[in-house]
């Protein structure tokens, strides 16, 4: 894998808005992770939309900073070093106390100048700063747990206001009051699948769930039938309407009694509960894997996947799976044991030899992401 002073120097020499991995573009503004909405709850961190003067002069250490940036392409202001200080992104300079000379700043480590190029590149005015979390995420770039969790929930959250209109728009075409029978329930998400099939990144999710309902052993005939009963179902979740143990497999599955795919759907209020005890080491574990295997095998439906939900997306998807098919809990809300994130761990390792034995890799890739006009996005 390459290093991240290897990576800063590839950075200058990509085009503006473009990273680049073995020749195929994998991570672009055109097509970006996020779109800029604000979830309420989850800002916990700052906000690149409040303001305020940076009054003190630019110390020697943020001058560094500025000017290794600079080398690479990429203009960064004071303001905007102290924004993303308050997000949490980037950290604050360390300081040395010595003897004959007092206290001293330390100049800026690689991983800083590293972290301040992404997020010079992908945040901007009018950008929630959880769009440059995605991107430090997508590079392998650190994140304080906080920040990793609030990140998560914004990239998973940014599909509930949609989802929550075309839900609405269905139950008041039906004059469903009472969402307690299930006749109703089903009749509302059949037709709240039917509307979603209206904006293109929902066909995405009609597909996947057309795709997880042929897995799950549906009869041919009637996978259409149940694929728009469990993409109705999915959106119901994304709307906060509260699903019984039978319809969550019914979402899942497209019936209640068809077979339970190896790696089943991951419902919107799952992967909420998973990211509550989301640790670091987790997610930098399993974005590990998912990196090396992409690399190495391209799957379509990974390809498919990180589309779209992002590569954090699909790191919460991934461990939420993971965690309901640990023993004993199978629970989504309990972190993986130590001993699995070594085995996992070891299994990355070995998925970058072999990705690096066959030559397809000299760089980590930024997979493709939703694009910020989607009318998901809107």
């Amino acid at each position: 894998m390459i290093g991240r002073g290897a990576l800063l120097l590839s950075l200058a020499q990509w085009p503006q808005g473009m990273l680049r991995l073995g020749g195929a573009s994998l991570w672009s503004e055109e097509s970006s992770v996020l779109l800029a909405m604000r979830h309420s709850g989850i800002i916990e961190h700052g906000d690149l939309g409040k303001g305020g003067m940076v009054r003190s002069p630019l110390s020697r250490s943020d001058a560094e900073l500025v000017a290794q940036v600079a080398a690479a392409g990429f203009d960064v202001t004071q303001f905007q070093l102290e924004r993303w200080r308050r997000c949490g992104l980037l950290r604050r300079p360390d300081y040395s106390r010595h003897p004959s000379a007092g206290t001293r700043v330390e100049p800026p480590d690689e991983t800083d100048v590293c972290v301040a190029t992404v997020l010079a590149e992908h945040s901007g005015r009018g950008r929630d700063w959880q769009f440059g979390a995605n991107a430090l995420f997508a590079y392998g770039l650190p994140l304080s747990e906080p920040v990793l969790r609030d990140a998560a929930r914004w990239s998973i959250g940014r599909r509930f206001p949609s989802a929550s209109r075309i839900w609405q728009h269905a139950a008041t075409r039906l004059r469903a009051t009472s969402l307690s029978d299930p006749d109703v329930l089903g009749d509302v998400a059949h037709l709240a699948a039917d509307l979603a099939r209206e904006y293109p990144s929902m066909r995405a999710m009609y597909k996947a769930a057309v795709r997880d309902v042929q897995h799950a052993g549906n009869p041919p005939e009637l996978v259409k039938e149940r694929a728009y009963l469990a993409l109705g179902l999915r959106l119901a979740d994304m709307a906060g309407v509260p699903l019984t143990p039978e319809l969550v497999l019914t979402a899942k599955y497209g019936d209640l009694y068809a077979a339970i795919a190896p790696e089943p759907f991951v419902l919107a209020s799952e992967q909420l509960r998973c990211i509550e005890t989301l640790t670091v080491r987790e997610a930098y574990t399993v974005r590990r894997l998912i990196v090396a295997a992409h690399e190495l095998f391209r799957d379509p439906d990974v390809e498919e996947a990180l589309e779209l939900t992002g590569l954090l997306g699909f790191t919460i998807v991934s461990i939420a799976n993971m965690r309901a098919g640990e023993p004993p809990a199978f629970e989504v809300s309990r972190p993986l044991e130590s001993y699995t994130l070594t085995n996992l761990e070891r299994r990355a390792a070995a998925l970058e030899h072999q990705a690096m034995a066959a030559g397809q890799t000299n760089a980590e890739p930024s997979p493709i992401q939703v694009p910020l006009d989607s009318p998901m996005s809107t």
